[in-house]
């Protein structure tokens, strides 16, 4: 019972916080400063909007093509159709992937175009699709950048774990490779949190200003 209560408000709770995170990061790109009433006024305006993305999100990218993938593959085992289901699976699983880079590709700047005035679910999908489709070269390369920086963060760690293995032997020491990792995922989040936002209006100065700009801040 406890766990039916815990996982929706966890859920809620990461939504709220996003939302915080929203505002600052738009503020940090176009002022290079934020507040922490910039933060309370941000989860405001964008936690409605921000749960319907992530409520559409869950729905389209993995509820929708689950039930694609389970009934009939489900139905051909219980019908003993065994090499129907695992035919039926194994091609669906690769249209599911497919499917998956195609609706992360089209929502990409879906955050970013939150935070510039679109409240509802359909026109922001919308919107963030029609960015990506004009815009494929702008979306893939700030994708591979951050693929980039995260994959070198990853042989960072790789090359940190003899001093890892080293710290372990001594008492208390597993707690400082912990810390240290911990500290590094933090600010390689929030880097590449901002580098979203910044690459978006680096590629699109005219969003900066003006309405659209000053929609959060006024």
């Amino acid at each position: 019972m406890l766990v039916v209560l815990l996982v929706p408000l966890l859920f809620f709770i990461n939504i709220f916080i996003r939302a915080m995170e929203l505002g600052m990061r738009k503020e940090v790109c176009l002022t290079g400063t934020t507040s922490a009433a910039t933060m309370m006024a941000s989860a405001r305006k964008y936690f409605l909007p921000l749960l319907k993305l992530q409520l559409f999100s869950f729905f389209f990218l993995f509820l929708l093509p689950a039930a694609l993938l389970a009934v009939p593959a489900v139905a051909g085992l219980l019908l003993e159709l065994r090499l129907f289901a695992i035919i039926y699976g194994v091609l669906i699983s690769f249209l599911f992937l497919a499917y998956l880079l195609f609706l992360s590709f089209g929502l990409f700047f879906a955050p970013v175009m939150i935070t510039l005035g679109e409240r509802q679910v359909i026109p922001l999908v919308r919107r963030s699709f029609s960015y990506s489709m004009k815009h494929p070269a702008h979306v893939l390369a700030t994708f591979g950048v951050m693929a980039l920086v995260s994959f070198g963060m990853v042989v960072l760690f790789l090359l940190l774990l003899p001093l890892v293995i080293v710290l372990a032997l001594i008492p208390l020491g597993f707690i400082i490779p912990g810390i240290l990792r911990w500290a590094i995922q933090v600010v390689l989040s929030v880097f590449l949190q901002l580098y979203v936002f910044k690459s978006y209006f680096a590629a699109n100065p005219a969003h900066g200003k003006g309405k659209e700009a000053r929609h959060f801040l006024s």
